[in-house]
């Protein structure tokens, strides 16, 4: 369920970024035009604002292509990953991407929920993938969900309670 919610929330991150892209965009390239139009009062101050605002609103609209594209992605991955441990080139292998990709798209795919059950261990560039559990909403009982600062891996715990990451074997409070 979770993973549903948190795809439209990456969805609607694509979308809002790509609006905001051509939004800004296309204000700054007005703003251009409008600077060389007008002679009589051209500002080479706000030329340099509308050439930022393009510069930004280019990186909004690559930075959602990003997204869009690891969200294509993301059903591959959650077939491709066997349990146990796996290298990124491995799976950077299989689906015929470079490896710094792969591992890019995992970090963040894991950070946010969208693969479940499974683990990111930086320091050996590996995937932890471990059997699916239920997953218990964090307001039964004394149970919370803690993200993991080194590997992303989503872990439940008791609330007053410190535990070791299943996967990168970091302590967690």
């Amino acid at each position: 369920m979770r993973s549903n919610s948190n795809s439209v929330l990456e969805s609607g991150e694509h979308m809002v970024l790509s609006l905001v892209g051509y939004a800004v965009g296309v204000g700054s390239l007005v703003g251009i035009a409008s600077n060389f139009v007008v002679k009589e009062e051209f500002n080479p101050i706000g030329l340099l604002i509308y050439a930022s605002m393009l510069v930004l609103s280019i990186i909004a609209l690559v930075e959602s292509r990003k997204i869009k594209a690891r969200m294509d992605r993301l059903p591959i991955y959650k077939d491709v990953i066997p349990r146990g441990r796996t290298s990124v080139q491995e799976i950077a292998v299989v689906m015929e991407l470079p490896a710094e990709l792969v591992a890019v798209d995992l970090r963040k795919l894991i950070a946010k929920g969208l693969i479940k059950s499974t683990g990111f261990d930086a320091s050996t560039m590996e995937v932890v993938s471990t059997a699916v559990e239920d997953e218990i909403p964090s307001s039964v009982a004394d149970f919370e969900y803690v993200i993991c600062t080194h590997c992303g891996s989503k872990i439940r715990k008791r609330i007053d309670e410190t535990v070791q990451c299943h996967f990168c074997d970091t302590m967690l409070s």
